[in-house]
């Protein structure tokens, strides 16, 4: 049964978080699983949607920044689908709580003008994205861990990514189009679409490190049988509070709003585990973590 290799599914995935490029023969001796049986694990946990990516983000730049707007709108179903068609929105969601969309947007809009816009809870630069790493399958371990991390905290933080710079080309960007969902994609195929050389494609996966940050998704369960709640925190201590929610089972994917706020997209697959989940916010709030906190419901997410 699937939920029997699990465990081998997080080793497997555990390599691939800290080494995204890995050879799979090298991930064989560093898993201990023979190539013939890992090769079959890859393809059940991508079909299964149990691991996903690594998904390739980019860095701040000194010439490129993205910009995160959390919104109100009287018909947001009506507005969501209309911003697909916005070139310079990245990503959007439909969500249901303090705001009803959430957008990533390259170009700083003012939405205020449109029809049925209501209220705008925050809108501010959007720092460099992060996934947490997976290191356990249940619960009541992610729980303990979690109890032993929750006291008030000490020493303030601050998520500071200072602004790199670079310059891709026509190829540089042709082939983060086609490797930012998959870095693991095959190579050959995207020589051949590309009709890039094999030179310079080593020479872009070498700098990539530089420019971008890679991560890949881990849900146990597959990723279809999550319901996932975003949290936007206005908190002193955001390094503490990514390493709290870390520890989940499940993916965790963060990135700073502005200089002041932490958003948080979280996972879970039942009310037992919304419990868990609302308990773990109350005591943060309860130790002076959260200075302000906004919740929504994602009920529907797009990213180009």
């Amino acid at each position: 049964m699937i939920t029997d290799r699990l465990p081998l599914y997080l080793r497997i995935y555990s390599q691939i978080y800290d080494t995204p490029f890995m050879p799979i023969n090298k991930l064989a001796d560093k898993t201990g699983i023979p190539r013939s049986s890992l090769s079959r694990y890859l393809q059940e946990m991508y079909e299964k949607s149990i691991v996903q990516g690594p998904f390739i983000f980019l860095k701040p730049a000194s010439h490129y920044c993205l910009h995160a707007s959390f919104l109100k709108f009287t018909e947001p179903q009506t507005k969501y689908k209309q911003f697909e068609k916005f070139p310079h929105i990245l990503s959007r969601t439909l969500n249901a709580g303090s705001w009803n969309i959430l957008l990533i947007s390259e170009k700083l809009y003012n939405f205020s003008g449109m029809v049925g816009f209501k209220e705008c809870i925050l809108q501010d630069v959007k720092g460099v994205t992060y996934l947490s790493k997976v290191t356990c399958l249940d619960w009541k371990t992610s729980l303990e861990r979690i109890e032993n991390l929750i006291a008030q905290p000490k020493q303030k933080s601050f998520l500071y990514e200072e602004p790199i710079s670079f310059s891709w080309g026509k190829e540089e960007k042709l082939l983060y189009d086609m490797f930012k969902h998959n870095a693991r994609k095959k190579v050959i195929s995207v020589l051949q679409e590309s009709k890039i050389s094999y030179e310079r494609l080593q020479k872009w996966f070498k700098d990539l490190p530089k420019y971008t940050s890679i991560f890949p998704v881990f849900f146990p369960l597959g990723i279809e049988n999550y319901f996932f709640i975003d949290f936007l925190l206005k908190t002193e201590y955001p390094k503490q509070l990514i390493r709290i929610f870390s520890l989940l089972p499940s993916t965790t994917l963060f990135y700073s709003v502005g200089n002041e706020h932490l958003f948080t997209r979280l996972s879970i697959t039942n009310k037992q585990e919304m419990r868990y989940l609302f308990s773990v916010i109350h005591k943060l709030d309860e130790n002076s973590f959260l200075t302000d906190l906004h919740t929504s419901f994602v009920i529907s997410t797009d990213k180009k």
